[in-house]
């Protein structure tokens, strides 16, 4: 490990002296089914984990982009292809470019429905697309049970190390390669133990496995590792859930060196304790537990924000003032409904048990005998015509509204939709996670309640 941290090093350059050229040109055509279009997009990640995102123009099903860059780095070429039929899939290409190298050709086959195909003069690239194919072969289409796991797990290293074997490929993409095998046999590990959940003696079987692989600290802790989207959320895994997030933040800084590494664990915990946090209880001593923890941090006054900006979330709170736009584009606020019990729904056209639950709220408008309620629905829609389209379908009529931004959800906690909060008369928070409509009973007696 220490002689990869070494050529790792080298190959990142440790100033502005560069001895390769600074941009690569990929190019290349795009194959698609019949009538279908592709949205292409690539993605550069930085060591820190941080990730950029470019639009890639297509045209006449060709593609070029020049990425800067004085070190070799991983990328993804990315696609969003949207059938003739309407129907929309994800593909992604990884990419490891050498700006050695001025030029890459690169050719994309994404017209079947599995890893995309390719054809390029780069050998990294073609091993890494190689490896991709294998997690749509092996993994994804693969029958996973727990008789036959050992062999299933050992395939994902083995042909890592086939791609490889004999080949002058750079000391990176192996080691990306080794790490990439490691989380996809958590991964696999992970998806059996949900499914063997009620399964006591593979379950057993299942920890017996995941203890004789290396203990996550012992491949995550590199820079390399922290390419992968999946390795945070790892890496919080291991930590032990029944101490506090001092003492798990702790834990992690005294098993952990890489510090861009740390640092995105360090974010994780400490989002989960503002959302967790009930701020019906002491929020001065929850504000003064959170300083301490981010006491040196850079973004310490961020974490703060957030914090205080939920505070919207508890009981007696007085009510956001954000703008609402009704679908005319016209402004709304809380205020707009004093006087009366609010009752507002949070939705998106897109969450299907949102949608499930919109005909008992529209029946529940038209029975329910207290004047002294109101409805309000409030879309988190990105895309307004989608909303707009779901509310026609629906049938959705009365006060309907979307926001601009995510500041609402945040403000009151929303971790997810569909969501429901009742308003008093003069504007605070009544009742915080209030009963769905399909409850029945329950939310009409709650509501009839109001006066």
């Amino acid at each position: 490990m220490k002689k990869f941290a070494i050529l790792l090093l080298l190959l990142c350059g440790a100033g502005t002296f560069s001895m390769w050229a600074a941009s690569t040109k990929i190019a290349g055509k795009i194959t698609l089914e019949k009538e279908a279009e592709v949205n292409l997009f690539f993605v550069k990640t930085a060591t820190t984990g941080e990730r950029n995102t470019q639009k890639i123009e297509v045209t006449d099903n060709r593609y070029e982009i020049t990425v800067d860059d004085e070190s070799p780095f991983f990328g993804t070429l990315y696609g969003i292809i949207t059938t003739g039929e309407g129907t929309k899939r994800q593909a992604t290409v990884p990419l490891y470019i050498d700006p050695r190298r001025e030029t890459i050709r690169l050719d994309v086959d994404f017209s079947r429905k599995s890893a995309p195909q390719i054809d390029t003069d780069d050998e990294e690239i073609a091993i890494l697309s190689d490896y991709n194919a294998l997690l749509y072969t092996h993994y994804i289409s693969g029958e996973m049970n727990i008789a036959g796991i050992r062999p299933f797990l050992d395939r994902f290293s083995i042909v890592a190390d086939s791609l490889t074997d004999g080949k002058a490929c750079a000391e990176s993409v192996k080691e990306y390669l080794r790490i990439w095998a490691y989380i996809q046999k958590l991964s696999s590990i992970g998806t059996l133990q949900r499914n063997y959940r009620e399964n006591p003696e593979g379950q057993a079987r299942l920890r017996e496995i995941q203890e004789s692989l290396p203990a996550k600290k012992e491949v995550l802790d590199n820079e390399v590792a922290i390419l992968f989207y999946d390795t945070p959320h790892l890496i919080l895994q291991s930590l032990d859930p029944r101490k506090s997030i001092e003492e798990r933040l702790s834990q992690l800084r005294q098993e952990y060196t890489c510090t861009a590494l740390r640092d995105k664990v360090e974010d994780l915990l400490l989002d989960q304790f503002i959302q967790k946090f009930d701020y019906s209880q002491d929020v001065d001593a929850g504000y003064e537990r959170l300083q301490k923890m981010t006491e040196g941090k850079a973004n310490s006054a961020e974490y703060l924000d957030k914090f205080l900006l939920r505070t919207r979330s508890a009981v007696g709170a007085a009510a956001p003032d954000v703008v609402l736009l009704d679908k005319e584009g016209k402004e709304a606020r809380f205020t707009d409904f004093a006087g009366k019990y609010i009752y507002v729904d949070f939705w998106a056209s897109w969450c299907v048990p949102c949608v499930k639950e919109i005909p008992y709220l529209q029946e529940l408008e038209k029975t329910l005998q207290n004047d002294q309620v109101v409805f309000v629905a409030i879309s988190l829609d990105e895309n307004k015509e989608a909303w707009k389209k779901k509310m026609e379908d629906l049938g959705m009529e009365g006060n309907q509204f979307v926001v601009q931004d995510h500041t609402l959800a945040n403000m009151l906690n929303i971790k997810g939709i569909p969501f429901y909060v009742i308003f008093d008369k003069e504007g605070k928070l009544n009742v915080y996670n209030a009963p769905r409509p399909s409850t029945g009973a329950p939310l009409k007696d709650l509501l009839e309640s109001l006066k």
